[in-house]
C-alpha cells in the first residue's frame, strides 16, 4: 500500500517476486491515486475504490 498518488515501477518488485513464487495469488497495489491500472498480474488500484469494495466484505 502507498498512500501518495504516485508509484515507481521499482515499488512493485516486491509484489512481481511474490507473484513469481505464487503463481496463483492474486496481487494488488492500493495507492492513493485515482487511476486503475495493471502491470503483469498486478492490479493498482487506488486506495479509495478498495476501501469501498472491500470494506463491506469483511465487515
Amino acid at each position: 500500500m502507498k498512500r501518495s498518488g504516485r508509484f515507481r515501477e521499482q515499488d512493485l518488485a516486491a509484489l512481481q517476486e511474490f507473484v513469481t513464487d505464487y503463481p496463483v495469488a492474486k496481487a494488488y497495489l492500493l495507492y492513493g491515486g485515482s487511476h486503475r491500472l495493471k502491470f503483469g498480474s498486478i492490479e493498482v488500484v487506488p486506495l479509495q475504490e478498495a476501501i469501498k469494495y472491500w470494506l463491506p466484505l469483511i465487515s
